[in-house]
C-alpha cells in the first residue's frame, strides 16, 4: 500500500491533525519555533487538533494553550517518552502523572487508570534511527491505540510500509504525523480525522479508534529526503552539542 493511501473506513473531510511535534520548549532537541508559533501556523493551515510531544517532558504550555483556544485549535497535551532508547508517544496525560512514568510498566499502569482518555501512538516504529522500536513493537503492541507513518520517506526508500502492514495485522489504525523539528516540516504530512465542529481529545481519539481516519503522507523528493536524513544524522547532533555547550557556558558565568 502506498504510504499516502487512505486507509479502510476513510471518513469524509474532518479535522486535520498532527500528533508528533517538537518546539523550542523541548528539553532535548534545539528547535527554532515556539509552541505559540506552532499553534498559529496550525490555525493558519486549518488544523483542528495538534499535539506538542516534547522529548521526555510534558511541560505546561499555558500561552500556547490560550492561543490555541482563541484560534479554535485543540491542543492536546503530549509527550514523547523514551524507554531503553525507544520512543513512545502518549497524549492527554496530566503533567504530574506524565512525570511519574519512568518505564513501560508505568505507562501500562497509566493506561489502565486513564482508560480511553489516554491515547498512545507507536512513532516511526520500523525505522533504523531516532528511537525506533522495531522488534519491541511486538512486545509493547498491547499499549498502542495507533501506529504512525512519518514524513521521512521517498520513492523506493521507506519504512512506513512495515508500519502499515503490521498495524493492519493487529487491527490498529494508522495516523500520519510530521515529527516536526522545524516549521518547514509542518503541514504536509498529517491525518484527517472524522468529525465536525470543534475537536476535543475525546472526539478525536474515539474517531481514530473506530478507524475514521485517513492519512496524507506524500513522499519527499529524493533531494529533500537526502537533506532530511543528513540533517537527522549530522545536523541534529551538532545542534544538540552546541546547545549543551552554550548551556554549560551560561552556567559557568553565573
Amino acid at each position: 500500500m502506498p504510504d499516502s493511501a487512505p486507509l479502510e473506513n476513510s471518513p469524509a473531510p474532518g479535522w486535520k491533525c498532527d500528533f508528533h511535534i517538537h518546539t523550542t520548549e523541548d528539553p532535548c532537541d534545539p528547535v527554532p519555533h515556539t509552541a505559540v508559533e506552532l499553534v498559529e501556523r496550525a490555525a493558519a493551515l486549518g488544523f483542528g487538533a495538534v499535539s506538542i510531544t516534547l522529548h521526555g517532558a510534558q511541560t505546561p504550555l499555558p500561552q500556547a494553550q490560550a492561543r490555541a483556544e482563541a484560534l479554535g485549535v485543540c491542543l492536546i497535551p503530549g509527550i514523547e517518552f523514551r524507554f531503553g532508547g525507544k520512543d513512545i508517544i502518549g497524549m492527554n496525560l496530566e503533567a504530574a502523572d506524565a512525570a511519574r512514568i519512568r518505564s513501560v510498566e508505568d505507562l501500562r499502569a497509566a493506561k489502565k487508570d486513564y482508560g480511553d482518555r489516554l491515547f498512545i501512538v507507536a512513532p516511526h516504529p520500523f525505522y533504523v534511527l531516532a528511537g525506533s522500536m522495531n522488534h519491541r513493537f511486538y512486545l509493547w503492541r498491547d499499549l498502542f491505540d495507533a501506529v504512525e507513518i512519518t514524513r521521512i520517506h521517498t520513492w523506493g526508500l521507506s519504512r512506513n510500509g512495515p508500519a502499515i502492514r503490521e498495524a493492519k495485522r493487529f487491527g490498529l489504525p494508522v495516523v500520519a504525523n510530521s515529527d516536526t523539528h522545524a516549521l518547514r516540516h509542518f503541514g504536509k504530512h498529517y491525518s484527517v480525522v472524522e468529525g465536525e465542529g470543534l475537536a476535543t481529545p475525546a472526539s478525536v481519539f474515539a474517531a481514530i479508534r473506530r478507524g475514521a481516519v485517513r492519512t496524507v503522507c506524500p513522499p519527499l523528493t529524493p533531494w529533500l529526503f537526502a537533506w532530511e536524513m543528513a540533517d537527522m544524522i549530522i545536523g541534529q547532533p551538532l545542534r544538540r552539542s552546541e546547545a549543551s555547550r552554550q548551556a554549560k557556558t551560561e552556567l559557568d558565568r553565573r
